[in-house]
């Protein structure tokens, strides 16, 4: 039998722009309003993790599974949000290498705000082994960030015990602009966006060469979030291969869920 034809086949577009940072900073709201705009075309997920994959042969330079099937026969803009690409070692240069023109934004959060709620993400998804709060705030805090993933280690383990080092936002910039180039990288701060984000959302557009929204995403406009922090803890996932780095996978008891927000205003 003769194949049918796709009725619209208006080819695969690479990505033009990606939220590369941080966690647990409002990205997810971000990208849902994004997603909103004509000139750009939803992902098929939110955080794509393309560019942290270390399964991949990078040395190849072989970036034609990245691409995204085009909807309309206008072009568009296509938008990678996983905001683990600002800190992953190595991230930012493979990005430059698939497209060097790729525009980099990044969202900003209280570093102990985000801390904290990425660690009640972490006790949600996995009640079982995540650690205690005051062991996540002396977890992995290296004196700067690493140019690569160490020898030997967990991959599943260094990628979940980054808590602390996710909040060296000086040092992720300065990389971000060393790799990309300073009018390729556009920030922003958390509470600043939610108070004015159609002012945030312009400057973003300004930014990515696109006009301004003609109707704005409402402000009720987002992704699912993590459970708030005094929510029970869900039944747990599958635990990550192994929580730590150095190859720890359970703890056979747990202390109390006593702690509450240190600045006493966090959100998850």
């Amino acid at each position: 039998m003769t194949e049918i034809e796709p009725e619209n086949d208006f080819g695969d577009r690479r990505y033009t722009f990606c939220i590369a940072g941080t966690q647990k900073s409002g990205t997810s709201t971000l990208s849902a309003m994004l997603d909103k705009h004509r000139m750009i075309q939803r992902a098929p997920k939110k955080e794509m993790h393309y560019f942290d994959d270390e399964k991949r042969d990078w040395a190849s330079g072989d970036f034609s599974d990245f691409t995204v099937p085009a909807k309309r026969p206008r072009p568009q803009l296509m938008g990678d949000a996983t905001p683990l690409y600002l800190w992953w070692p190595q991230a930012l240069e493979r990005i430059r290498a698939y497209n060097p023109d790729m525009k980099i934004i990044a969202i900003f959060r209280d570093p102990i705000e985000r801390l904290f709620s990425q660690w009640v993400m972490n006790v949600n998804r996995w009640p079982e082994v995540a650690p205690d709060w005051p062991e996540f705030l002396t977890r992995f805090a290296p004196d700067g960030l690493e140019d690569h993933i160490p020898e030997g280690a967990n991959v599943d383990g260094y990628r979940m015990n980054s808590g602390v080092v996710r909040g060296y936002y000086g040092a992720q910039l300065e990389r971000a602009i060393a790799v990309m180039g300073a009018d390729q990288v556009h920030a922003l701060e958390f509470r600043s966006f939610l108070g004015d984000y159609r002012n945030a959302l312009d400057k973003i557009t300004e930014f990515l060469g696109i006009h301004a929204f003609r109707t704005y995403p409402t402000s009720r406009t987002r992704c699912r979030a993590s459970p708030p922090w005094w929510a029970p803890p869900p039944r747990p996932r599958t635990s990550p291969a192994s929580w730590s780095a150095t190859g720890r996978t359970s703890r056979s008891s747990r202390s109390s869920r006593g702690s509450t927000c240190p600045s006493g205003r966090c959100s998850a």
